[in-house]
Order: structure tokens, then C-alpha cells, then sequence
């Protein structure tokens, strides 16, 4: 067949088509997503938590023999709700040293969706929460 038998019709897109199109997606979406802000503040010698989640609960903060430390329990947003990330440790260090002051880590509590963070901090002074490797450098 030669080429010029082809045709491609392209669709039709009317303003009409392209709104009922985004109302139906728009539908689809359901509520809107918000996220939550769950901070951290070690800036004095006692570590505290500020949040603006409903869904934090079991919040404990205080200080041992070894850290400053946070504990929280963060509960899902609804009872289908899958909890997708692995658990996880960040150790925070200052630049050029691979002593970490600082740790993150999370987990989830076995057989539920709920996951749980915890927040260390080194004493002042103190031993290094964790070790870093390589050292942290600025960039």
C-alpha cells in the first residue's frame, strides 16, 4: 500500500470532553492527601516532639544512662492503609567526623500497619550514638 492511504485520526478533544474528563478523575481522587509534620527538637538538653498529626500516639521522651531519645508510634490513615517502607536507621554525624550525635530509625510493629520512630541524641558530652562510614563531608 502506498503511504499516503494511511490515515491516524487523532482524538477529538472538546472543552466539553477535557472537563467531564477531569471531573471524572477528580471523583476518582476522593479527599484530599495531607501531610503530617512530625519534629524533632534537640536544640537543649531535653529532646521533645511537635506535631501536627492526629495520628501520633505513645509519644515518650526523656534521658538515660546513654541518650536523650523520642519515642513515637504513628497510626495509619485508615484501617486498609499498607505501611510500604522497610525498616530504616539514619545516623546523623557532623561534616569530616564518623561519629553520628544522632539517630532516626524506624520500624513497624509486627502484624499491624503502625509504624514506630525513634529519635536518639548523644549526651553532652558522650559516647557517639553511631558510627558513620565514610566520614560525612560537607558538599
Amino acid at each position: 500500500m502506498p503511504r499516503d492511504n494511511f490515515r491516524i485520526a487523532a482524538p477529538v478533544w472538546t472543552p466539553a470532553r477535557v472537563a467531564s474528563t477531569l471531573l471524572f478523575i477528580l471523583l476518582l481522587a476522593g479527599s484530599p492527601v495531607t501531610a503530617d509534620t512530625i519534629l524533632f527538637n534537640d536544640l537543649t538538653e531535653n529532646v521533645s516532639i511537635t506535631t501536627t498529626s492526629t495520628r501520633v500516639s505513645d509519644v515518650s521522651c526523656g534521658t538515660n544512662s546513654l541518650s536523650e531519645f523520642c519515642l513515637l508510634t504513628l497510626n495509619p490513615p485508615s484501617p486498609t492503609a499498607i505501611l510500604l517502607t522497610p525498616p530504616a536507621t539514619i545516623g546523623i554525624a557532623e561534616a569530616g567526623s564518623t561519629n553520628g550525635s544522632d539517630e532516626i530509625a524506624h520500624g513497624q510493629i509486627i502484624g499491624t500497619q503502625i509504624a514506630v520512630f525513634n529519635f536518639f541524641s548523644d549526651l553532652d558530652p558522650g559516647a557517639p550514638i553511631i558510627t558513620c562510614s565514610p566520614p560525612i563531608t560537607s558538599g
